[in-house]
């Protein structure tokens, strides 16, 4: 879980950041915000590819999203294999 968890961070909105004073963004001490990420890292599962392997196809539909902890990516937009 730990090892994903630097790489999100949301800002306040507006609202928030006129009533309270600090920090513009969320951190694990608002705990709306510390369990609803709680929940959401709980749910990412590592995973790890081949060099050269395909992971997504322009304009396939999916159910997931990709966060490259390590590691190259090439994207290719609008060219076939």
């Amino acid at each position: 879980m730990y090892q994903f968890k630097m790489y999100f961070q949301m800002l306040k909105d507006e609202t928030t950041l006129v009533n309270k004073k600090g920090t513009k963004y969320y951190t694990w001490q608002d705990s709306q915000w510390s369990s609803f990420m709680i929940h959401f890292i709980k749910n990412l599962e590592p995973r790890r590819f081949q060099q050269g392997e395909i992971i997504y196809r322009d304009l396939e539909e999916t159910e997931e999203i990709y966060f490259v902890t390590s590691g190259d990516v090439s994207l290719l937009i609008g060219k076939s294999l």
